[in-house]
């Protein structure tokens, strides 16, 4: 997002085409809890741009700059169009069984049954670490809930926070008691996923994990989580960094 998004929201070209030269059109905006606002649409120097209304969904969806939406568009028989804004905080990605990846965000509807999902946070892999995220992907079980991110030095200092969109989509919006595990190793570590509207977080259990496996900031993890009997069970897959 940048820096004026508050205000109106410059429609990226290959969604504005989608409107067929029909301009000054009320459209309804559905966020990610599935709540619409409408929303007016104007054109100036061929560009199309959200206007009014457009303040109020980022104020209701606390979007912040440098967020990243991915915006779904839906034309329905009526006169009203309507887009979906989904993964506000981060980047659905694509990744195939065998060794073609793709991070395109509008090839989602041509997924097949065996493409699997992951999400990455916020900011974007550079080129190499996708590509070894990617390689993690293809390993797990298909089917899994993933989801990527490097972590910071807060993530070591203090709680793991989790990317808002897999932590609602994947753990739930209610604080809950949850298992810390890395791949390939039996010892489980009692944790605790603490729920609010602003923020998702890992702090117990997070911090015992981290020093008996050493990690440390800047190390790319991708997560895995997986609905079990007794809750909920997060197995953390960790690329080694070069020394």
């Amino acid at each position: 997002m940048e820096a004026s998004f508050r205000n109106h929201l410059v429609l990226p070209r290959k969604l504005g085409r989608r409107f067929k030269g029909n301009i000054c059109e009320i459209i309804k905006l559905r966020g990610p809890s599935g709540e619409t606002w409408r929303i007016e649409v104007h054109k100036s120097e061929n560009k199309l741009s959200l206007k009014s209304g457009w303040r109020s969904f980022v104020t209701a969806n606390k979007i912040d700059k440098n967020d990243l939406l991915v915006f779904k568009y839906r034309e329905r028989i009526s006169s009203d169009k309507e887009i979906s804004s989904r993964a506000v905080c981060e980047q659905k990605i694509r990744v195939k069984n065998g060794d073609e990846a793709s991070s395109d965000v509008n090839k989602k509807a041509r997924q097949g049954p065996s493409d699997m999902p992951y999400r990455k946070s916020r900011a974007k892999l550079p080129v190499a670490q996708q590509k070894v995220a990617d390689k993690m992907a293809v390993a797990t079980q298909p089917g899994s809930k993933l989801f990527v991110k490097i972590l910071t030095p807060s993530d070591i200092n203090h709680y793991l926070i989790i990317p808002r969109c897999s932590a609602n989509e994947y753990i739930g919006k209610t604080s809950k008691s949850i298992s810390l595990l890395l791949a390939n190793r039996n010892k489980v570590f009692p944790g605790y996923y603490n729920y609010s509207e602003s923020l998702q977080f890992i702090s117990r259990g997070w911090r015992d994990f981290l020093r008996q496996y050493n990690l440390k900031a800047h190390t790319l993890c991708l997560f895995e989580v997986k609905t079990l009997e007794g809750g909920i069970a997060i197995i953390v897959h960790v690329h080694p960094r070069s020394k």
